[in-house]
């Protein structure tokens, strides 16, 4: 969790949007529009898409993690309202590096700290389906 908060600042999110947007291939599709990681990273590209794309994005990782748990029968360990107040502060202009230095470490500890967790229960990585949608 440390290393993936020090390398959000170190490469300036690039990293990070990478690594976090990969897990959404390790993670099953449970709705008709989830999507994979070539889409989830590709579109962050789009100029002006982007916009909107920044909110499935990262509200869309947070939502197939916590179901995860929630499959579990645990509670959920990232915090829906911090991940939309991340995203809501990095399209503020001059506020967005407030954001990016304050807010999204720790919304990215979180999402790292609950995947470590998914993957000690060698859960990760694999369909866990359930009856139940997220959202």
């Amino acid at each position: 969790s440390f290393a993936a908060t020090a390398l959000l600042t170190l490469t300036l999110g690039i990293f990070t949007t990478i690594y976090q947007g990969l897990k959404f291939s390790k993670l099953p599709l449970v709705r008709h529009d989830d999507f994979r990681s070539d889409k989830g990273i590709g579109f962050l590209f789009i100029p002006f898409y982007n916009f909107y794309w920044l909110f499935r994005f990262w509200l869309g990782l947070t939502d197939r993690i916590n179901f995860q748990f929630r499959l579990r029968g645990q509670p959920s360990p990232v915090n829906r309202g911090l991940a939309m107040a991340t995203c809501i502060v990095t399209v503020i202009p001059y506020v967005g590096i407030l954001g990016f230095l304050f807010v999204a470490p720790v919304l990215v500890g979180q999402l790292q700290s609950a995947t470590n967790e998914l993957t000690a229960e060698g859960q990760y990585g694999q369909a866990q389906y359930g009856q139940a949608q997220y959202g």
